[in-house]
């Protein structure tokens, strides 16, 4: 959506200045104008990406509150036209026209332009969910995470302060001075749970049956993972490689990662050498019931194309971020090698060049007390989110809003370094319980 457009043959970065025209949900056009003088949020998101649908919900809580600081946003969903359009009015609701009506909101399908807009710096560079962060004046400032969002908002309002606040009039537009706020932030409507094509299941089979699948799933994950292991042992063991493969439940095979993986092994078998591939034979003569399976098992996964829907990531960007991620990995910084791995996944499932990825991240998530850190971590940057809003609201003289927020991130968030912050700001404030 951003620049480049189809035209154009490089990507954007930070200092480039920001042009769009593009046609919203609610079929308004937008420009890349209209946003001057606010502090603009751009967010890539697609709705078979269930982790950038999530973020969702967290951006409109950061947007309730910096709404009123200037803060804007465009939304843009990386789905084709038919399907994007359906899956968004079920997951924004009556949201989308009443957001994009205060004009701090804005819902955009990519594909739905015309011409179409370019995301090449979007599909080959970042994973989802993604968003860019734009200054008053249309100069790309910060690419990230949304979980980094309001760390980075919090410095940006101080270097980059919006100057268009809503509700100033022309003569009043360039005032900064901070206006009380309204008690309380209305809360936001909750986000429906998708579960299949964006209807809710009720009927208790259907869900004993998604338990019984997530079981299946968690299950092939651990089977992978002794595969591979049992597979680089400094002495392979083909035989507990091939049992943990034939372990895997039939009815998974059509998963996107199973498959993935599925395909993976199917390519690592055909570069076995001779000596390798004999052990390999005899391990199936030994245990024919495990071979047949994984004939099935590669069979079934070789009918699967993981990225259906997804636009097909470039090999030699994949690439790219795996060995990044294997730099993350030599220099101890195992929680930015997980997430660049993680990334390779979302946005290379199936491509061969995303191979090392794939394994890579199913030896991080055996790993508990790496994945307890990173939850932290992403735990603390929302409490860092909901603080800054806090410390916005007593800087309008509106402690009473500040509370709420330095609460919720007392009993929600309070394992996080954050939460001993938001303490002592509410010990400050002393306000009545």
């Amino acid at each position: 959506l951003l620049t480049p457009f189809a035209s154009s043959t490089h990507a954007l970065s930070t200092g480039d200045t920001v042009q769009f025209a593009a046609k919203t949900l609610d079929d308004r056009v937008i420009k890349a104008e209209d946003y001057r003088g606010k502090l603009l949020v751009v967010h890539f998101w697609s709705t078979w990406h269930q982790p950038s649908v999530r973020q969702l919900e967290t951006l409109r809580a950061i947007l309730d509150h910096t709404a009123p600081l200037g803060v804007a946003m465009v939304g843009i969903c990386l789905d084709g036209p038919d399907e994007g359009t359906v899956m968004m009015q079920t997951m924004l609701g009556g949201a989308t026209a009443a957001l994009s009506s205060q004009q701090t909101w804005d819902h955009t399908l990519a594909h739905s332009q015309m011409p179409a807009l370019d995301t090449r710096f979007f599909s080959e560079n970042y994973a989802i969910p993604s968003v860019w962060v734009v200054s008053p004046e249309g100069e790309a400032l910060w690419q990230g995470h949304p979980a980094d969002l309001p760390e980075q908002l919090i410095g940006f309002l101080e270097t980059h302060p919006p100057t268009a606040l809503p509700g100033a009039t022309p003569a009043d537009e360039g005032e900064t001075e901070p206006t009380e706020a309204e008690d309380e932030p209305e809360e936001a409507a909750p986000m429906p749970v998708l579960i299949t094509g964006g209807v809710e299941i009720d009927d208790t089979a259907a869900i004993a049956a998604m338990e019984a699948r997530d079981r299946a799933l968690k299950a092939a994950r651990a089977a992978l993972l002794d595969a591979d292991g049992a597979w680089t042992a400094d002495a392979p063991d083909y035989t507990s490689a091939l049992t943990a493969l034939a372990s895997i439940d039939p009815e998974i095979y059509d998963h996107p990662l199973v498959a993935a993986h599925g395909q993976r092994w199917e390519r690592v078998i055909q570069a076995l050498e001779q000596e390798q591939r004999d052990q390999l034979l005899a391990a199936r003569d030994a245990l024919p019931e495990a071979g047949f399976a994984l004939d099935a098992y590669l069979a079934a996964a070789g009918e699967v194309n993981p990225m259906e829907g997804r636009p097909v990531a470039d090999g030699t960007r994949v690439t790219q971020r795996v060995e990044r991620g294997l730099r993350a990995v030599e220099r101890g910084r195992h929680a930015d090698a997980y997430d660049t791995f993680e990334a390779v996944v979302n946005v290379g499932l199936g491509v061969p060049e995303a191979d090392e990825a794939l394994i890579r991240v199913l030896r991080y998530e055996a790993d508990e007390e790496l994945m307890q850190s990173i939850a932290l971590a992403k735990a603390d940057g929302i409490a860092g989110g909901k603080l800054m809003m806090a410390r916005a609201h007593i800087d309008a003289f509106n402690e009473e809003a500040a509370a709420v927020l330095l609460r919720d991130i007392i009993e929600n968030y309070g394992q996080t370094p954050t939460a001993e912050k938001a303490k002592q700001l509410l010990e400050e404030l002393d306000l009545p319980e």
